[in-house]
């Protein structure tokens, strides 16, 4: 029986084989899949191949591909599910050859799909050390079971990369294994995350602070050891509980209810807690308790990082007791000093004043003797009553009391003009030359009266002192930074070099002992440098041993008055 193609075509696709013998009559040849019909009425897939012979028939042959065509439609519709998915998507035959590759898997593989298709999947992705468990899979694939899991794969360059592989085993509708279909991601990025969350669990887990996570109702979710440790509760004592359990009732309720309206509000709220342990201890805690929020902004848990602050806190309290029992000792050293003060200032006064009237009634010009005695009485009593002012300064200063009152002092005519006048007799009296020039019009500075007075009466006092015979003099210029300089140079003993760093210590004297040729109690410079401090003022000495010394006071320009009265600094930066 003879049958025209036709009669094996599907009648709604002849045009589409009219075209196929069209090319082979024109071309002399024609190669195409085509389906025809078989005698039960099942379209057969076929790889149809004709050539036109030199007699004019045509010779063809076709081939069942039935199978083929149905593998490749099953692994097509199952691979176009997850084309867009990010997600490599590679099949391949029972043998391991690749018969699908997407283009998630060009991406992530490096290798295109002609470059992959026909290939061994062992040969393009499995790292050279997972081989071995690559081979095993497959062999798993082939009995029919599916696999998921971690595998190490690597890419066309040669690198390595962990990636997640579900493969799954393909039958055809009578059952039978026909291919193997694998999804794969790369999870570096996930890897690197859960490596971070390790860190991130290690370093709470371990951590010297109490962590604790509670819902939005305040219910514990979660502790770490530190907290065990701190309170004496176990883990399923504290689990769902609210943080309150610790509580020792001395905060007020007040405090909770700002400590809410805080961390509700979207704020961090930071404090302390005193807390009680499990077995009734008290301690202190320092505290901060912050919100976790998700990705929509929506509060869902609250965080509190808490510090064991007990200790500190006792040694806080002992430093304060400590300050506060150094301060009333200052205070009682003060009131000491000054009840000291009166006590031995009310009879040195009448003393002096019995002296003055004694020498009047019995001392003669002529009995220089008598003269003698009243005089050392005088020099005596004085020298008590300045050591007394010394120490009562002194004291004032170490304990804070002084309060010194900034307004314009004029340098030359109230302090060292009045000063050179008072101590002029003292200086002719031992044979000095006392000169005193001032170079500038009028040397106005903001500072305190008293303490600045006190910084030349002192320095005019000891040149005077230790200077036996020669010049004492007092300068008042200015220098090329623009600074008020006050310089007391004198013709005196002058001071070692070795001692000079110690100059201005309290108590310190370059000779010491009974043996000394020069009274003292050491306090004179320390004051004189603590009250150049309080006036902003620098403090300089020159001196050289057996010619004299020059002690130099710089006054910084930013505190002086200038000649329109107009202060360059304002006064309540002070």
């Amino acid at each position: 029986m003879r049958f025209a193609i036709a009669d094996i075509s599907p009648k709604d696709r002849i045009d589409e084989y009219n075209l196929v013998f069209e090319k082979l009559l024109n071309v002399g040849f024609a190669f195409s899949e085509i389906d025809l019909v078989a005698k039960d009425g099942n379209l057969i897939s076929t790889d149809f191949n004709a050539v036109l012979l030199p007699n004019g028939l045509i010779y063809a042959s076709c081939r069942d591909i039935s199978e083929r065509i149905e593998i490749q439609n099953k692994i097509k519709f199952q691979a176009e599910l997850l084309f867009n998915v990010g997600q490599a998507v590679i099949a391949t035959d029972l043998l391991g050859k690749v018969i699908y590759w997407n283009n998630a898997a060009e991406n992530i593989y490096g290798w295109t799909k002609e470059e992959a298709i026909g290939k061994n999947i062992i040969d393009l992705t499995p790292a050279e050390q997972t081989q071995d468990q690559a081979s095993e899979i497959m062999k798993q694939l082939i009995a029919g079971n599916s696999w998921s899991g971690e595998f190490l794969a690597k890419r066309k360059d040669g690198s390595t990369f962990p990636s997640y592989v579900t493969d799954t085993p393909i039958s055809d509708s009578n059952g039978k294994l026909i291919a193997v279909i694998g999804i794969s991601s790369d999870i570096t990025e996930r890897k690197q995350a859960e490596e971070e969350l390790q860190k991130l669990s290690r370093a709470v887990e371990q951590s010297p602070t109490s962590i604790i996570i509670t819902d939005t109702e305040g219910n514990i979710e979660y502790i770490n050891p530190k907290v065990i440790e701190i309170t004496g509760y176990q883990l399923n004592e504290l689990i769902g509980q609210n943080p309150r359990i610790l509580s020792s009732g001395q905060k007020a309720r007040s405090e909770y209810k700002g400590l809410w309206a805080t961390i509700t509000s979207g704020a961090e709220w930071r404090g302390e807690f005193h807390n009680k342990k499990k077995n009734g201890e008290l301690y202190w805690e320092s505290a901060s308790i912050s919100q976790i929020i998700n990705e929509k902004g929506i509060i869902t848990h609250y965080l509190a990082i808490k510090e064991d602050i007990t200790e500190q806190k006792l040694v806080a309290e002992e430093l304060i007791k400590a300050k506060e029992n150094a301060e009333e000792s200052d205070k009682m050293k003060s009131e000491f000093l000054a009840q000291m003060s009166h006590e031995i200032r009310t009879p040195l006064n009448a003393v002096l004043g019995y002296v003055d009237y004694l020498s009047f009634l019995f001392a003669e010009p002529k009995d220089s003797e008598v003269v003698e005695c009243f005089s050392g009485v005088n020099l005596a009593s004085n020298r008590i009553i300045r050591t007394i002012d010394l120490l009562l300064n002194a004291a004032e200063i170490q304990t804070g009391n002084y309060q010194p009152s900034f307004h314009i002092v004029d340098l030359d005519k109230d302090v060292l003009k009045k000063l050179y006048k008072e101590q002029l007799l003292n200086a002719n009296q031992q044979g000095l030359e006392l000169i005193y020039n001032c170079e500038l019009n009028a040397p106005k500075i903001l500072a305190d009266d008293y303490s600045t007075t006190q910084i030349f009466a002192n320095l005019i006092d000891n040149a005077i002192v230790y200077t036996k015979n020669g010049k004492v003099e007092i300068l008042i210029t200015k220098n090329t930074d623009g600074n008020v300089v006050v310089e007391i140079k004198d013709t005196g003993i002058g001071i070692a070099e070795e001692f000079l760093p110690k100059l201005f210590n309290p108590f310190t004297q370059e000779e010491h002992g009974y043996s000394r040729s020069f009274d003292g109690n050491g306090l004179g410079l320390a004051l004189v440098k603590n009250y150049c401090n309080i006036n902003n003022a620098l403090i300089e000495v020159e001196s050289v041993k057996n010619v004299g010394s020059t002690f130099r006071v710089i006054f910084d320009k930013k505190f002086t008055v200038n000649t329109n009265w107009k202060l360059i600094k304002e006064v309540k930066e002070f």
